[in-house]
């Protein structure tokens, strides 16, 4: 089979390896010249993605291993409300952009072919096969193929063209610094509530270098951010970070970039079509309650490879049942749950803003122990603990602070907007 893969992201370049070591022809396009961005760290844990290649790339990126996780709430005005540290050796903060480059290098070694600075235009699926009109540097030209597959981010245009949803999503801004006086060795800092409405700011640790700590500063998740505006909250919580909390900060580039939008809906049907599949952030893998973006593309890509093995040996091409497929396995359950607690706890926020501001509080006053029995029986414990402390009107439901009857009517509006 031809396939087009749009998307040269982690999950575009995992399902290209898969799919070329299947025996298909794949052609892998992407809008940029080349696959390479300035750095990038990204806090993930690689015992999430499946075993294999991946796996490999992400624990030879590493920049840097995490020994403690440190929430520190905050009010409107970055007046520290409390502050808890969590020990943790399951996460790392790996380069992006090594780790590509790495995934690249098995595609090429697989037969995989490459065309950058290629911009999709137009996709027109066919009995027999998929038309995609892409702009290159030499002008417009069409491409063939049997399968098309979306991997083009939460904006995507393939998933705009052929089955026609959207994604919810939420901005996100990073910049690169390095810290020349003390910073603690291995600590991930997420900073919560206060300013950023429903989102939160963080600082990852990267590379240890003789004359400080290099480290990746950002704010994501932010909810109603049209109103402050991305670069206003960046440049309060930098002050924050320089006066507050004492570092001295060095820029390492030139200016802060807006990353990549966050998408917080969960999985979207549909999420295939008759010779089209949807994977990574154009269906909408980022678990919304604790992130793990990477994780989600690989393991994505990783079902997507096995999914279309079994459609073809079947000796079909439609891929309408894509998304009951990945539904059903423990990652769509997974996201879906996180994507419903979410719904929720934004509705909490905007409809019971007091509520919100004393749970910031009561949260924070709570041992670890008692965290621990609210995410008992679950297989992501480690993380269900981190969720409560990161996004504590979540935790007021799951302690019975709000009546269900409430919760309930917020996930039958979930359930009514995800139906249409």
């Amino acid at each position: 089979m031809k396939i087009i893969v749009v998307g040269a992201g982690p999950a575009g370049l995992d399902f290209s390896i898969r799919a070329a070591r299947q025996g298909h022809d794949v052609l892998l396009i992407e809008r940029r010249k080349d696959e390479k961005t300035s750095f990038c760290g990204e806090m993930t844990a690689p015992s999430l993605m499946p075993e294999g290649f991946a796996r490999r790339a992400a624990t030879e990126s590493v920049l840097s291993h995490s020994r403690n996780i440190g929430i520190i709430f905050i009010d409107e005005n970055y007046g520290e409300l409390s502050r808890r540290n969590i020990p943790d050796t399951t996460s790392v903060l790996i380069d992006s952009r090594i780790f590509r480059e790495k995934l690249r290098g098995i595609a090429e070694r697989e037969g995989v072919s490459f065309m950058f600075n290629t911009t999709l235009k137009e996709v027109a699926v066919g009995a027999d096969s998929v038309s995609a009109v892409v702009r290159t540097d030499g002008g417009e030209r069409e491409l063939r193929a049997d399968i098309i597959l979306g991997a083009d981010g939460v904006n995507s245009t393939v998933r705009r063209q052929t089955v026609g949803s959207t994604l919810l999503s939420l901005p996100s801004m990073r910049k690169k610094y390095l810290i020349t006086n003390n910073y603690p060795e291995g600590e991930f800092r997420f900073y919560l509530a206060g300013p950023f409405r429903f989102g939160y700011g963080w600082i990852y640790p990267g590379e240890k270098r003789e004359d400080g700590q290099v480290v990746n500063i950002g704010i994501g998740y932010i909810d109603d951010y049209i109103e402050r505006g991305m670069r206003e909250l960046f440049d309060e919580f930098l002050e924050f970070v320089r006066k507050k909390e004492g570092f001295r900060l060095v820029e390492l580039e030139e200016s802060g970039a807006l990353g990549n939008r966050i998408p917080y809906s969960g999985l979207v049907k549909p999420a295939g079509a008759r010779r089209v599949i949807l994977i990574g952030d154009a269906l909408g893998t980022v678990d919304a309650v604790v992130g793990g973006g990477l994780a989600g593309a690989i393991r994505s890509s990783y079902e997507a490879a096995r999914y279309l093995d079994g459609k073809l040996k079947e000796g079909g091409t439609d891929f309408s049942d894509w998304y009951e497929y990945i539904s059903n396995t423990q990652m769509g359950g997974e996201i879906e749950e996180s994507a419903k607690l979410l719904y929720i706890a934004l509705r909490i926020y905007r409809k019971e803003r007091g509520i919100f501001e004393r749970l910031s509080r009561y949260v924070a006053a709570l041992d670890e122990e008692t965290i621990l029995a609210v995410g008992e029986g679950n297989v992501k414990t480690r993380h269900i603990v981190r969720f409560i402390l990161r996004h504590p009107v979540m935790a007021l439901s799951a302690l019975k602070r709000i009546g269900p009857f409430r919760v309930r009517r917020y996930l039958n509006e979930y359930e009514r907007e995800r139906e249409n």
